[in-house]
């Protein structure tokens, strides 16, 4: 299948120079245009992303891609099947023909057959309120282990086409450098998390692009950057030292004993750092508890994971990526936002708005300055050039 118009589904939380190779890389391969699915102001990992959506999306734009669209929450904080579900819909309904990502293997094949290895009749639940198995309980339940992080999100994209019946290619990208979530120093691209933890440490890496960069420094100085929930320690505490079990038990990912679990760790902790530290198991991931402790202070139910997204927001384009948006105006099958008052008025759209309002509220509080609960989302795209 050629290359028209390629999808990237991604956080770039920030970006950096592996995300301009992978972004260059793609047009070597013949694709005409790069639109990214970039998650808004909370990430995958339960945690909101370290500088605000705009930043990271027009440093995108900048490097070599033509528009950038919001992978809206709650999916962005999603555990894998969520995440690559809403992201993989959101790419075929704007006319992506290619979902492109970057994997350890660089083998999309063996991810195709990999995909196919576990039929949907041998899944199991994992627990009333959370998603189906992920990817590597599917392969593990195949006798194949040891596979890498970004190749099992690869998997969930391959999955989740196939589950839609979509008629859509995939292309991967070799990852170079460090690994995923890799805290080394000293290789040819850093990782995300090696990134944000210089950046916590008052560093900016080497390894992001120029333009990245300057948008760090703006960020820095007007208070944006770094956003962290730590600087919401009381409000999550409180919240979660006041309510009931019973109620915080309804939210996504808190079933299972982890809403009561979350409770007691906030009652017996002085920090966010230190309820996160009380909680930890063998049995949760970190990831899993912060998407509870998020998802429960937002609203967010098993329902609204297991819908779809009803509506997108542009957060960037350039001329290329506006002319995108004109061919596909007629055609797309899901509501593009390009200004913030015109939020689609049926009754999906509003939950998803509300969600993301509600999510807004902690972000906004999150920075170093703290801004008014719309300011994410009543700002405009950024359109470059013409």
């Amino acid at each position: 299948m050629s290359m028209k118009t390629a999808g990237v589904i991604c956080e770039y939380d920030p970006f950096h120079n592996g995300h301009k190779y992978m972004l260059d890389e793609l047009r070597r391969r013949g694709a005409q245009r790069i639109i990214c699915l970039m998650s808004g102001e909370a990430v995958q990992r339960g945690g909101f992303a370290s500088l605000p959506a705009h930043y990271r999306a027009e440093a995108a734009v900048e490097c070599g891609a033509d528009a950038v669209f919001e992978l809206p929450y709650p999916w962005s904080s999603g555990s894998a099947g969520y995440f690559a579900a809403a992201g993989v819909y959101i790419l075929a309904a704007l006319g992506a023909d290619t979902i492109a990502f970057g994997s350890e293997s660089g083998d999309i094949q063996k991810l195709i057959s990999m995909a196919g290895t576990v039929s949907d009749g041998e899944l199991k639940v994992r627990t009333a309120h959370g998603p189906e198995g992920t990817a590597k309980s599917y392969l593990c339940a195949a006798g194949i282990d040891g596979i890498s992080p970004n190749d099992l999100l690869g998997v969930e994209y391959i999955r989740a086409a196939r589950k839609m019946g979509l008629d859509i290619g995939f292309e991967t990208v070799r990852r170079v450098g460090a690994g995923h979530g890799a805290i080394s120093e000293n290789v040819i691209f850093s990782s995300a998390a090696q990134i944000r933890k210089e950046l916590f440490d008052g560093i900016i890496s080497e390894n992001v692009p120029d333009v990245m960069r300057e948008k760090i420094e703006k960020a820095v100085a007007v208070g944006d950057c770094l956003v962290s929930a730590d600087r919401i320690s009381s409000a999550i505490l409180g919240w979660w030292r006041l309510t009931s079990t019973s109620e915080s038990g309804k939210y996504a990912e808190c079933g299972g004993g982890v809403a009561q679990l979350l409770q007691k760790s906030a009652v017996n902790a002085g920090t966010f750092a230190e309820m996160m530290s009380a909680a930890a198991t063998k049995k949760y991931t970190n990831a899993r508890l912060r998407r509870a402790v998020l998802f429960a202070m937002t609203g967010v139910t098993a329902d609204d994971l297991h819908s779809l997204p009803a509506y997108v927001r542009l957060l960037a384009a350039n001329g290329q990526g506006r002319n995108f948006l004109s061919e596909i105006r007629k055609s797309t099958k899901i509501p593009v936002v390009t200004k913030p008052s015109r939020i689609p008025d049926f009754s999906d759209a509003k939950r998803q708005h509300e969600l993301s309002l509600r999510l807004d509220a902690l972000a906004t509080l999150s920075r170093p300055v703290p801004r008014c609960q719309t300011e994410s989302v009543r700002r405009s795209p950024e359109i470059k050039g013409k």
